[in-house]
């Protein structure tokens, strides 16, 4: 798959499936292209899908610079530029959906319909904490498997976990990435998540917007998602599961997806 040079000076890593209609996917904090994989069977017969490695994960690049949602929504703008998209539909799971809402301020003409999942405007407290201690865990020298294990509790529901063969794959499939994140690329983007702040500027979002929010989320609780209800043609839909919707309820969240782009 191609890797490109965008003009922000970044290498993207990013990958193309399926036809019609541009759909560009966003990862959120630490994920990489392959954090879309559960949902990608449901929209690639529909759309054409667009998804990528943010600079800091996967095959793309780790500038040492500080990061900003803002930045990273210039790349995906010289991202769409580079492909020749003038305008696509775009989806951002959370750390993702903080930079979507950045181009969707900066260049509403690039964006048809816009999808936030478990996203927020700017973090409380309690996610401020959680986002400092997994940078802290991060940074000790601790076998893979058990920062893994530290951070399931904040990212899935008690369903899934109670299911041991779910959580075993969940685990193998981290461990097994040929492509980790590094922990410089983590912590600009925990530095990005953490100064995030949209709260007074979403009221200027313009494009029909779903926010949608799993309602056993204890890291982006449903309190964000009602602040992003501000935008003014927005709705707000809850799915059954915790952060990572998109990998323990993907039919339902792609359902929800299809839905509102199909409007």
């Amino acid at each position: 798959m191609p890797n490109l040079l965008i003009d922000t000076g970044v290498n993207l890593y990013y990958q193309i499936s399926g036809n019609g209609y541009p759909v560009v996917l966003i990862s959120g904090l630490g994920a990489d292209h392959t954090a879309w994989d559960f949902i990608l069977p449901y929209l690639h017969n529909h759309y054409q899908i667009i998804t990528f490695d943010n600079r800091g994960a996967g095959r793309s690049n780790t500038p040492e610079q500080h990061y900003t949602t803002e930045m990273m929504a210039a790349d995906v703008i010289g991202l769409m530029d580079a492909l020749q998209i003038k305008k696509a539909h775009i989806i951002g799971h959370s750390m993702g959906g903080a930079i979507a809402q950045h181009i969707a301020l900066s260049a509403p003409d690039r964006i048809n319909k816009l999808i936030l999942i478990n996203s927020f405007s700017k973090i409380n407290h309690l996610a401020y904490y959680t986002l400092l201690g997994r940078l802290q865990m991060a940074e000790l020298d601790l076998p893979l498997r058990t920062k893994i294990e530290t951070n399931l509790s904040w990212l899935y529901s008690n369903r899934s976990l109670q299911d041991k063969n779910q959580v075993m794959e969940i685990i193998d499939r981290i461990c097994k990435n040929p492509h980790p994140q590094s922990l410089l690329g983590f912590k600009n983007q925990v530095s990005a998540c953490l100064q995030h702040d949209t709260q007074e500027k979403i009221d200027q979002i313009i494009h029909p917007t779903l926010i949608v929010f799993g309602s056993n989320d204890i890291l982006i609780t449903i309190d964000h998602s009602k602040k992003l209800i501000k935008i003014p043609n927005s709705k707000l839909e809850r799915i059954p599961g915790a952060h990572m919707l998109i990998v323990e309820s993907p039919f339902k969240t792609s359902k929800a997806i299809l839905n509102h782009l199909a409007i």
